[in-house]
């Protein structure tokens, strides 16, 4: 089974080198439009919930499994899941278009992060495999380079409401790049500082550290924070995302960001997705496609 195919769009050359873009395959759309004839799939309405036990980065939209299978009784959407969860980039950027168009409405993608989010979940009994998480209405302008460091390891964004204009552009900057070339160069940070970060990147433990990791990097009462912002804003790259169009990138090993965009930022702005892969929690390098298929 097939998930995603090459999109066509030139690749984007970030400073890492060629990124190539991806769309969902003839296979998926089709098997959708035979799904969405149906009653149970079009009365799906993802609930928000809320997971005990963890810090406060713990709603996550859902369908419970029993309405999956009322549309879905073969269980492909579930395959379809499997070939998510086994599609890492690595170290790598994988850019995504056409996900949210003419035929696929921001609504019925809602029901597809929903339904992915749900059965990732429930097919490995673990409630933190994945999450998609829920955005508030924001007059926030410019984000930061940052790591969420959700507790799964691959965030995939995927914008519906954005800008009409040139406005929102994102940022990335390899986290790799940040230790090695970077931080060594900042004679404001401390030794200890810069080896605690390296140290909170690497963490394995079931724990978000959002907050102490934004706050290391981006507080600007910090002796190190314009060293740190002129030398990253000097090796960070930016690209500019249309309605449908995203990425999928392993959260540990890219910093990300946002440009300043015109406008109120609405709860529709981007669907967010952050999940654990085969391989995302157990290795930095190895890297499997979008294009992996899985057995029918």
């Amino acid at each position: 089974m097939q998930l995603f195919s090459p999109a066509p769009h030139d690749p984007f050359i970030s400073p890492y080198g060629p990124v190539h873009w991806y769309t969902w395959s003839e296979e998926f759309r089709s098997f959708l439009r035979s799904v969405r004839t149906c009653d149970a799939f079009r009365e799906l309405r993802p609930e928000l919930v809320f997971i005990d036990g963890f810090n406060e980065y713990n709603y996550t939209w859902q369908l419970p499994p029993e309405r999956i299978r009322a549309f879905d009784p073969e269980g492909r959407f579930a395959r379809y899941a499997d070939v998510l969860f086994n599609t890492t980039p690595g170290e790598e950027l994988f850019f995504f278009s056409g996900l949210i168009d003419a035929e696929i409405s921001g609504e019925e993608f809602h029901k597809i992060f929903s339904i992915f989010r749900s059965l990732i979940s429930h097919n490995r009994s673990d409630e933190m495999e994945a999450l998609y998480t829920p955005l508030t209405v924001s007059n926030k302008g410019y984000f930061p380079l940052h790591c969420d460091l959700y507790i799964p390891r691959l965030l995939f964004n995927v914008y519906e409401s954005v800008p009409d204009d040139d406005s929102g552009a994102s940022l990335f900057l390899r986290t790799d790049t940040l230790c090695r070339d970077i931080l060594p160069l900042l004679t404001k940070m401390p030794a200890e500082t810069q080896q605690h970060i390296a140290d909170i990147l690497s963490d394995r433990s079931y724990t978000d550290r959002y907050e102490e990791f934004y706050e290391l990097l981006n507080n600007r009462y910090h002796p190190w924070y314009y060293q740190l912002k002129r030398r990253s804003e000097q090796q960070r790259f930016r690209i500019r995302f249309g309605k449908g169009q995203g990425y999928l990138l392993h959260d540990r090993h890219w910093l990300h960001g946002r440009l300043k965009p015109s406008g109120l930022l609405t709860e529709k702005r981007v669907h967010r997705l952050v999940f654990n892969s085969s391989d995302a929690t157990a290795s930095t390098t190895a890297k499997v496609s979008p294009l992996t298929e899985m057995p029918a």
